[in-house]
């Protein structure tokens, strides 16, 4: 890139995806990020510090290396996505575990325990359209618990297509398409829980608690 972070050659497995999309600058690479700036970028590496930086259009983090050269900047990006997600979901069970903490006393005076936990435990509303075919309106369209597994079907292309995922939804969970998931609904509450490890166990199927998937390893809308 020049000195301005403007793309001007490109190699190696993001390159096609760079070209079609055509993202023509470290910045709209990185979303904007400040960071993002051949200059500051070769600074870090002078002082022996590494920048990561996540791509919203790679929907991915890159550990990101410079130097400067006669014609530009060269820039490497390794990708370290799968070391800092995890590091992420702990983040934020941290940040939720100090919420709690935080709002217990107003949880339990006003009450509605499941409306103040969710607003603390979502970063923002997921909304999934009725007339969609989202895995989390299955059990009231059939009006029976799902219990749907990958194991079930022939390939993996099969399964995602009987069970499509909100793209917000994707982007919330950070990971790859799950392996099973459990939908049920009580009332005006609907739950979906997402790569169960053992699978459904008969408190789940009697649709017992729900926050005793917490305990299970599982994840949860």
């Amino acid at each position: 890139c020049d000195d301005k972070g403007r793309i001007l050659v490109t190699s190696g497995r993001p390159a096609e995806y760079l070209k079609r999309e055509q993202i023509d600058s470290l910045s709209r690479l990185f979303g904007g990020n400040p960071l993002a700036d051949p200059a500051l970028l070769g600074d870090a590496e002078a002082s022996g510090q590494v920048i990561e930086l996540e791509s919203p259009v790679l929907k991915k983090i890159f550990a990101v290396r410079s130097r400067k050269s006669e014609v530009g900047w060269m820039i490497w990006l390794l990708d370290v996505t799968e070391r800092r997600r995890p590091d992420k979901r702990l983040e934020g069970i941290d940040k939720f575990r100090r919420c709690i903490l935080k709002n217990l006393e107003t949880i339990a005076r006003d009450g509605n325990i499941d409306e103040q936990t969710a607003k603390l435990k979502a970063s923002g509303a997921i909304r999934v359209g009725r007339d969609t075919d989202a895995p989390i309106w299955h059990s009231r369209r059939q009006e029976r618990m799902v219990d749907a597994q990958k194991t079930d079907y022939s390939t993996d292309a099969e399964w995602r297509a009987a069970y499509p995922l909100h793209s917000d939804v994707r982007n919330f969970l950070g990971h790859p398409h799950p392996v099973n998931l459990i939908n049920w609904h009580e009332g005006n509450y609907t739950v979906i829980a997402f790569d169960k490890v053992d699978g459904p166990t008969d408190l789940d199927k009697r649709r017992s608690t729900v926050w005793s998937a917490h305990t299970s390893g599982e994840r949860l809308c």
